[in-house]
C-alpha cells in the first residue's frame, strides 16, 4: 500500500500536470511557472519541489497523459488471488510483464520526451550533489572535488512505476513478507522504464522487439527467483527476514 503522505504528494504532482495540460489545451501562449502554479492552486515553491524547471514539467505532461493507472492496466485480468503459490506466481508474472511492456512502449513512442525528462532529473541530482556538469575552461586545472551532499537526496522522480509494480505483485502479496515485497519491488524497478530501455538499446544495441522480450523475461525471472528464496526461508522455521522496511505500508 502507498502511505497517506505519498498519496498526497502524488495528488499534488498530478494536479500540477493536469493544470499544465489544461493551459496547453487552451491553445494560447506557452504557460509559465506562475500560470501553472495559479491554475493548480499551489505556490511556486511547491511546484519547484516537484519540477526543477518549466521544460521538464512540459515534457512530462504528454507522458503522464499516456501512462495508464494500475486499475486500467490490469482491468481485464483476474482480481482475486488463489492460495496456490504456483497460480499466484503465474498471475503476478503476467501482470509484471504487462507493466514492463507498457512502460517500454511509452518510451518507444515518446523517446525524445523521455530522454529530455531523464536529462532534467540528472541535472537536478547534479545540482544537489554540488557538481558543475560543464567542462573545466582550463584543461590544465583539475576541477574542484564536490563536497558530499549533507541533505537527504531529493525525490526527483514520480514513483509511478513503484505503484504499478506494487499492484502487479498483488497475487503473491500473501506469499511474501513486507520486507521481501519491498526488496522485490525495488529490484523490479530497475527492469522497467526509460533506464532499462537505455541499457537494452544504447548499451546492448538491441532492437525494440528484442528489448521487450528480454525485459519481459527479466521481470518474470526475478519474480521466480524471489519466490524461490521465500520458499527456502519458509522451509527453515525461525529464519529472520533481513529486510524490514516496507515502502508500501502505511506508517
Amino acid at each position: 500500500m502507498v502511505s497517506g503522505r505519498a498519496r498526497q504528494k502524488q495528488r499534488t504532482r498530478k494536479a500540477i500536470l493536469e493544470a499544465a495540460a489544461r493551459l496547453l489545451a487552451n491553445g494560447g501562449p506557452v504557460p509559465t511557472i506562475d500560470s501553472i502554479a495559479d491554475e493548480a492552486m499551489v505556490s511556486r515553491a511547491t511546484l519547484y519541489r516537484y519540477f526543477p524547471n518549466l521544460d521538464i514539467l512540459l515534457a512530462e505532461v504528454p507522458l503522464d497523459a499516456r501512462a495508464l493507472a494500475p486499475a486500467e492496466l490490469f482491468a481485464d485480468l483476474p482480481n482475486s488471488w488463489p492460495p496456490d503459490s504456483a497460480i499466484a506466481s503465474r498471475q503476478a508474472g503476467e501482470r509484471l510483464e504487462r507493466v514492463q511492456r507498457h512502460l517500454h512502449g511509452l518510451v518507444r513512442d515518446q523517446e525524445t520526451l523521455f530522454r529530455v525528462f531523464l536529462r532534467g532529473t540528472m541535472d537536478r541530482m547534479l545540482d544537489h550533489l554540488g557538481r558543475d556538469p560543464r567542462p573545466t575552461p582550463d584543461p590544465s586545472r583539475k576541477p574542484d572535488a564536490a563536497a558530499p551532499a549533507t541533505e537527504p537526496r531529493p525525490r526527483v522522480r514520480q514513483a509511478r512505476r513503484l505503484e504499478m509494480i506494487a499492484e502487479a505483485l498483488a497475487p503473491v502479496r500473501d506469499h511474501l513478507t513486507a520486507g521481501e515485497s519491498e526488496r522485490l519491488a525495488c529490484a523490479l524497478s530497475m527492469l522497467v522504464g526509460i533506464e532499462s530501455f537505455v541499457a537494452l538499446t544504447d548499451v546492448c544495441g538491441l532492437d525494440p522487439a528484442t528489448s521487450d522480450d528480454i525485459g519481459a523475461w527479466a521481470v518474470r525471472t526475478l519474480l521466480t527467483g524471489a519466490l524461490a528464496t521465500t520458499d527456502r526461508r519458509q522451509d527453515k522455521p525461525g529464519h529472520p527476514d533481513e529486510t524490514k522496511v516496507d515502502r508500501f505500508a502505511d506508517p
